[in-house]
């Protein structure tokens, strides 16, 4: 599951329904379609909706909206609480933070010029 999947889940647990609009910044996805459409491949039930408004010319429009059943919102509440703990204890997570501090360390001896 992508950052941004994760990301969109994570809207559809804490609010009741999220519109697509809002999602382009919220997840970092000019398509949130496509993250939507990627979470049901993996067998979440994302719903799609239509809500009328009038614009502020007074024109008539459908903008779109995800939601969850309250059940399935439960089921990703869960999922996601397992993958933030997953991630917090995972070694491959470690690894990286010393390979990056390790990095940094030689790196911190190179000197302009290739002096040292």
């Amino acid at each position: 599951m992508s950052p941004r999947d994760m990301r969109l889940l994570r809207s559809l647990v804490e609010e009741e329904r999220v519109f697509v609009r809002d999602l382009r910044s919220r997840i970092g996805s000019l398509n949130p379609a496509q993250n939507a459409l990627s979470l049901r491949n993996q067998e979440w039930r994302i719903q799609t909706d239509y809500i009328g408004i009038h614009d502020r010319d007074g024109v008539l429009c459908r903008p779109g909206y995800y939601w969850m059943e309250e059940s399935e919102r439960e089921r990703a509440r869960i999922f996601l609480e397992k993958a933030e703990r997953a991630a917090a204890t995972a070694p491959s997570a470690k690894l990286d933070i010393s390979a990056r501090e390790s990095n940094k360390t030689s790196n911190s001896k190179d000197t302009i010029g290739g002096k040292g």
